[in-house]
C-alpha cells in the first residue's frame, strides 16, 4: 500500500521536472500541536434613530481585521490550506479565515402616515380605511466584504513533505502577481493570473496563507404588514415577507456541500490557451480555478395571515 508504514511515497512529478529523481519520502505522521496565536482589531460604529412619526432605524459598521496563525486545530476550514514548514507556524500568519473587514447591517420600520389617526387620510373610515390605512414596512439590509482564502498547488508537491491537516497538502502556487486585482479570466471571482506552478524543487511556493479575497455579498430583506381592525377588540395582521427580495446572486467560492476541499483555490498545471478542455478556459488543469462553486440563497416568499382576539 503506497501510504502504509515504513513504505515509500514518491512525490517528484517526473512529468513537470522530466530531470528529477523521485525520491523516497516518509509517510504521514499525524501531530497535534498548540503554538497558534491570533489576533482582533475593530473600529465599531452604531446610528439609531427611536421611533418618532412611526419611523425607527438602527444601523451597524464595523471595519475590522482578524489575524492568526490557524483558524482551526489543523487548518482543516473552506479557506483550506495547511503549514507549510511545522518548525516555523509564523510563516502562516495572515488573514484568518473568518476576517471580514467591512460590514454593514441596517434594520429599520416605518408606519405608513395613511388612515385614521394618521398624517394623511386621518379622517378615513371604513373600506377606505381599511385598503390604506395600517401598513407597515420593515426590513433589514445587510452588506459585507469576502472571507480570505488560501491558493493550494494541487498538481506538484516539489517541498519533500506530506503537509497535514484535513486538506493534506501544504503545497502552493507561486504569487507572481496581485490576486484581488481585476480577474484576467471571464466569470472568475478573483485574479487567477496572479499564480503559476511553483518548479523549483525543495520549496513549498511562495504564496501567503489567505491572501485572496472572495466574493462579498448584499442582502435585501423586507417586510409588508398590513392590520385589519375588526371593532375595538378583535383584528387581522396581513404579512408578505421577501427575502433577498432583489434576487440578487451572491456567489461563494467554497461548495455547498463543503468536504475539507475547495476547488477554486485549487490550482493546477499552468496550460497554454486552449489545452484546458474546460467549458471556460482559465489556462489552468483544474476547470474549477478561480470560479464559484455555489451561492447563497436566492429570493425567498412567504405570507402569513393571523387574528388576533
Amino acid at each position: 500500500a503506497d501510504f502504509a508504514p515504513r513504505r515509500p511515497v514518491h512525490t517528484c512529478n517526473t512529468t513537470l521536472l522530466p530531470g528529477c529523481d523521485p525520491s523516497v519520502f516518509d509517510t504521514t505522521i499525524n501531530t497535534f500541536r498548540s503554538n497558534a496565536f491570533s489576533f482582533y482589531n475593530s473600529l465599531q460604529a452604531r446610528l439609531e434613530k427611536r421611533l418618532t412619526h412611526g419611523l425607527t432605524f438602527q444601523a451597524s459598521y464595523t471595519y475590522g481585521h482578524a489575524l492568526d496563525n490557524a483558524s482551526s486545530a489543523n487548518l482543516g476550514s473552506f479557506a483550506t490550506g495547511d503549514f507549510r514548514d511545522q518548525r516555523f507556524p509564523k510563516l502562516e500568519y495572515g488573514n484568518a479565515d473568518f476576517d471580514v473587514r467591512h460590514r454593514f447591517v441596517m434594520s429599520y420600520a416605518y408606519e405608513l402616515p395613511f388612515g385614521r389617526g394618521k398624517r394623511l387620510a386621518g379622517n378615513a373610515g371604513g373600506v377606505l380605511n381599511q385598503i390604506i390605512g395600517g401598513w407597515v414596512v420593515s426590513g433589514i439590509t445587510s452588506a459585507s466584504t469576502g472571507n480570505y482564502f488560501t491558493p493550494t498547488d494541487i498538481s506538484t508537491n516539489l517541498s519533500n513533505s506530506d503537509g497535514g491537516g484535513d486538506v493534506a497538502n501544504s503545497a502552493r502556487p507561486d504569487r507572481v502577481g496581485d490576486p484581488n486585482g481585476k480577474p484576467c479570466i471571464p466569470g472568475t471571482v478573483f485574479n487567477t493570473c496572479a499564480f503559476v506552478t511553483n518548479t523549483v524543487l525543495g520549496t513549498f511556493g511562495n504564496a501567503g496563507r489567505n491572501i485572496i479575497r472572495g466574493p462579498g455579498f448584499q442582502n435585501w430583506d423586507l417586510s409588508f404588514l398590513k392590520n385589519f381592525p375588526i371593532g375595538e377588540r378583535y383584528r387581522f395582521e396581513f404579512h408578505a415577507d421577501f427575502f433577498n427580495i432583489w434576487n440578487h446572486v451572491n456567489p461563494q467560492l467554497f461548495p455547498a456541500k463543503f468536504l475539507f476541499d475547495n476547488p477554486s483555490t485549487d490550482h493546477g498545471l499552468d496550460l497554454a490557451p486552449g489545452e484546458s478542455g474546460c467549458p471556460v478556459d482559465n489556462n489552468n488543469e483544474n476547470c474549477a480555478w478561480g470560479f464559484p462553486q455555489s451561492a447563497r440563497d436566492p429570493r425567498f416568499v412567504q405570507f402569513a395571515l393571523k387574528f388576533y382576539f
